[in-house]
């Protein structure tokens, strides 16, 4: 411990010296008590210097020879021999002001003493205008030249200095951010080198362009050549930020940055920044199983490495090996426990795998690190859309809009399960905002035609399904959805255009052969209609309606055994099928098999009780079969469920009439007749004979 040398408090730690040339004080060391007395170096306050603003001092009268160096180098042409003798005092002076500084450190004061004439020189010379920006420039390039001589964490040192000065120098902060990454390969106990890569995300978005000024700092202010590691690492930096949308550009440039990541990698094969570059631009490149081997050496440096087992579980996820991809991601997770694009991606490959629950905890954990972690929430919102949890969807894409207006697929999604939950009017909204956005969405156009024809809003569903078409003239859907509006308008010709164009585009779009045959049965073309049935059935043995179908037309040519092989496969796809029971009743019914018919009506019935044509149908056959009262029962069920149903009570009266029930009878035809039964003559008639005969 060296004590100040004042009699008045001698045993007081002396705390720096007074470098002012002509200081009055027969000591130049000073303890705090000297500087109390207002007495003590009253000339020379500014000259007091602690031992922090000496080692700064000693750093800069360093750094001013090595300028010296410098400018000797630069004439050595013209000036060799004084180069020569320069260097020689130069170097002399360097290594003894090194020595000093060594000493002061160690609080060696008695060399600083000795020599203390020559560091009052210096003071003296240095400007003190000069001496902050000066002493940044320093502290930069001895940084860099660390960087170079890969003494990374002494290096660090140097830009904390600089930060300390200057908060905002940007090129002190980027290099900053590439020690770190370099320490989170090299250094065991450092494991989370993203975050550094996160320090470098927010120092682009505080100043955009920095690595501009940062490259004519590196080149003309300090004079630092290329071809080095630091260099090369900014110039990567740089590179990787211009902006190529020209994708031959962009990969010319990919391959300058492999190149300039190679040779940083051939001067320090762990550099963890360079490193990372170049596999970033094998993966954007798709050359994925490079992008893997450059990882697994990097792994073979430090396998707990947490952002290198991210980089090969991604490269594996884009190859589609995502239950391998997993297993890395999940060492990337338990070596960092914030590594939020691990989560992320994770939930990208349960997603993929189906295993929607599981993808959504992975989410939920990316949203917990990072609240505006957008993707996070469209891919949970898209695994709950998959969960038929539409409500819960709907929030993801809300919180997904709210962070970006813009997100267009957020929109369309939630117009999707609006859709699904039939609330077509608040889809079609989300539909329109997605066309705004980018007014050649084809399939939102498609969607919002689906909700109009949904709403029964026929017209202005074509109008976007034309719409569709003009962007995509073989957009398949978008035909086959304007046949059926087209179909429901009882357009039939104009919707059979459309399911031609619909099969020309796509041979086994099996709903448009399936559609076709039913405007062809509508148009009562049975024959033609049949063959759209068995192209259907060809395509899919097992769509039941396509055999129903093709049963009806066969019951209208009058081809019943034909028409019940038909109803009897729809059965035989579909026991409940109550349709094809009911149309084989009919059949049967056509061939007087009345008993048969009866059969099929009550197995129509068991399945729909409510099905109201069974009832009359089967009362139509009790009557042939002369059960009247048994009919009537039917027809009065036929009734119950639907007061309307005209030919219920014309064919009741019929029964009522062969039991000498004319009153009754005379009732029910009346009833017909108001309900402008096809045969209002004919019942007119009858109504006057009945009252004639009740008269007589």
């Amino acid at each position: 411990m060296f004590f100040c040398q004042n009699l008045e408090h001698e045993i007081s730690s002396i705390i720096g010296f007074c470098l002012y040339p002509d200081c009055q004080e027969p000591k130049s060391q000073f303890c705090v008590n000297c500087l109390i007395n207002p007495q003590k170096h009253l000339n020379c306050r500014n000259d007091c210097k602690p031992f922090d603003k000496i080692d700064i001092l000693l750093d800069l009268i360093i750094y001013k020879l090595d300028q010296m160096l410098e400018q000797a180098d630069w004439k050595f042409q013209q000036f060799k021999l004084e180069y020569e003798k320069t260097i020689k005092i130069i170097l002399k002076e360097q290594q003894k002001f090194q020595e000093i500084a060594k000493n002061l450190q160690v609080q060696k004061f008695k060399d600083f003493l000795d020599n203390i004439g020559k560091v009052k020189f210096w003071n003296t010379n240095i400007k003190s205008t000069q001496f902050d920006k000066e002493i940044i420039n320093l502290w930069l390039k001895q940084g860099i030249e660390l960087i170079n001589q890969k003494e990374y964490q002494s290096a660090l040192v140097k830009f904390e200095k600089v930060l300390q000065e200057d908060a905002n120098n940007h090129l002190a902060k980027f290099y900053q951010c590439i020690i770190k990454q370099k320490q989170g390969v090299t250094l065991m106990q450092q494991n989370n080198n993203y975050k550094s890569f996160q320090l470098l995300k927010e120092l682009q978005l505080e100043y955009p362009n920095f690595q501009e000024q940062a490259l004519i700092t590196l080149q003309e202010k300090l004079r630092i050549k290329s071809n080095n590691i630091a260099t090369l690492i900014l110039e990567v930096y740089s590179m990787t930020k211009l902006d190529n949308s020209n994708i031959i550009l962009k990969k010319d440039m990919d391959q300058k940055i492999m190149i300039s990541c190679d040779t940083i990698l051939g001067l320090d094969r762990n550099n963890c920044y360079a490193l990372w570059m170049k596999i970033i631009s094998l993966i954007e490149q798709q050359e994925l199983q490079q992008a893997i081997l450059s990882v697994e050496q990097g792994l073979m440096l430090n396998s707990n490495n947490s952002h290198l087992n991210y980089l090969k579980g991604f490269a594996l996820y884009k190859l589609n090996y995502f239950k391998n991809a997993m297993v890395f991601l999940d060492i990337a997770i338990s070596l960092d426990r914030n590594h939020v694009n691990a989560y992320y991606n994770k939930g990208l490959c349960l997603q993929n795998l189906k295993q929607y629950e599981q993808a959504i905890i992975c989410y939920d954990q990316t949203i917990s690190i990072d609240t505006n972690y957008i993707n996070a929430y469209y891919n949970k919102g898209n695994c709950l859309d998959n969960l038929k949890q539409y409500e819960l969807a709907i929030i993801c894409y809300d919180q997904t809009i709210s962070i970006d207006i813009n997100y267009i697929n957020a929109y369309y999604n939630k117009g999707s399960c609006l859709d699904n939950l039939k609330q077509y009017e608040l889809a079609i909204i989300c539909y329109d905002q997605t066309i705004t956005i980018d007014p050649n969405y084809i399939n939102a156009y498609n969607n919002k035609g689906s909700c109009l024809y949904n709403l029964k809003q026929y017209e202005e569903a074509i109008i976007c399904y034309n719409k569709a078409i003009s962007i995509d003239p073989n957009y398949v859907n978008a035909y086959y959805n304007k046949g059926l509006c087209l179909y429901n308008l009882k357009q039939n010709e104009q919707a059979i255009i459309c399911y031609d164009k619909v099969i020309s585009i796509d041979h086994n779009y099996v709903n448009a052969f399936y559609k076709k045959g039913n405007c062809l049965d509508n148009l009562k073309q049975y024959e033609l209609a049949i063959i759209c049935y068995d192209k259907t059935i060809s395509i899919d043995p097992n769509q039941v309606q396509a055999y129903n179908n093709k049963g009806n037309c066969l019951d209208n040519l009058k081809q019943y055994q034909e028409a019940i092989i038909c109803y009897d496969k729809a059965i035989s796809i579909d026991p409940n099928q109550v349709q094809a029971y009911n149309n084989k009743g009919n059949c049967l019914y056509s061939l007087k098999q009345y008993e048969q018919a009866i059969i099929c009506y009550d197995k129509t019935i068991s399945i729909d009780s409510n099905y109201i044509n069974a009832y009359y149908n089967k009362g139509l056959c009790l009557q042939n079969l002369k059960q009247y009262e048994q009919a009537i029962i039917f027809y009065d069920k036929a009734i119950s469920i639907d007061p309307n149903y005209v030919n219920a009570y014309y064919n009741k009266a019929n029964c009522l009439l062969l039991q000498n029930q004319i009153i009754q009878a005379t009732q029910n035809y009346q009833i017909a007749l108001s309900l402008n039964h096809p045969f209002s003559h004919k019942i007119q008639q009858k109504i006057i004979k009945l009252r004639n005969t009740s008269l007589l």
